[in-house]
């Protein structure tokens, strides 16, 4: 494979601790997101909100090569704004047994049917477009939790 400009974009998250957790990586032929979660509301700052979503229209010019998101844990700031992208963007979503179990039921909430799960363990590398994402045990304050070796 010859080697693409590689351009990182965080939606979200970037320099925060529990803040909408959301990077895009994308190349000239394929994009994924890595992890898609929201920020709770502050009642000072955002009074009426509960959460705070990242602005998915970023997203448009990459639409014809987003391929995936890959959930590296199953917190709220990795996960929560994962049923607003799939209602305009129906993409497999790969995670941990125990990640998608957290997701599968958040997305009934949402009347989101039959999401295509795509199953992520640890040391079996997965190829999704020009990116090749080895995932690592690590340990978190929740079980399941893997970070992401990705390469092109």
């Amino acid at each position: 494979m010859t080697e693409n400009n590689l351009h990182i974009t965080p939606l979200g998250g970037l320099g925060e601790t529990g803040a909408l957790n959301c990077m895009l990586y994308h190349t000239e032929s394929t994009a994924i997101l890595v992890d898609c979660g929201v920020m709770f509301a502050d009642d000072r700052r955002h009074p009426g909100a509960n959460v705070i979503i990242p602005d998915f229209s970023f997203l448009e010019p990459y639409a014809d090569k987003l391929a995936a998101v890959v959930l590296t844990h199953g917190h709220e700031d990795h996960i929560g704004a994962l049923p607003y992208l799939l209602r305009d963007y129906p993409l497999p979503v790969y995670g941990t047994d125990f990640t998608r179990g957290i997701i599968a039921g958040k997305l009934q909430e949402f009347d989101i049917k039959d999401p295509d799960f795509r199953e992520l363990n640890y040391d079996v590398p997965v190829q999704i477009g020009d990116f090749k994402i080895d995932p690592i045990f690590v340990n978190h304050s929740m079980m399941d939790v893997a970070a992401l070796a990705i390469t092109q």
